[in-house]
This record gives structure tokens, sequence and C-alpha cells, in this order.
């Protein structure tokens, strides 16, 4: 997630994932999935409030069959 940071690298905790696409053959799955986040600006200062700013990423994933190991 940290690649896909904009402003400050905090994000909510809460995100969604969606599928794209997926193929998997006897040892591995891959995937390409989007995340949809919501990374926070802190207020450095009074009376500033922290702003939101939403964004979204694309990756891809990677699960090893054998050892079920996740690579993205």
């Amino acid at each position: 997630m940290d690649k896909c940071a904009t402003v400050s690298g905090y994000f909510s905790p809460s995100i969604t994932v969606m599928i794209l696409s997926m193929e998997h053959d006897k040892q591995q799955i891959k995937a390409k999935i989007a995340v949809l986040f919501t990374e926070i600006e802190p207020a450095y200062c009074c009376p500033m409030i922290s702003s939101e700013h939403h964004g979204i990423c694309d990756m891809q994933v990677i699960i090893d069959m054998a050892t079920g190991e996740i690579f993205i």
C-alpha cells in the first residue's frame, strides 16, 4: 500500500478489495486486484482538521499453492 500513498501514508483501517481477474495453474494463483482506500492527511497545527483523500491501487497478488505464501 505504501506504493499507492500520495499524501501521508496513513491509511484508514477500512479498505475494499475487488478482484479484477484471476488465473491459476498447479503451482500458483495469480490475481489482479484493486484496493480502494482512504488516506488521511493529519493536521499539523490547530485549528486545522485532518483531511481525507480517496484512492485506488491496482496490484498483482501471487499465491504459491504448495506453501500458501503470498507475493505482492
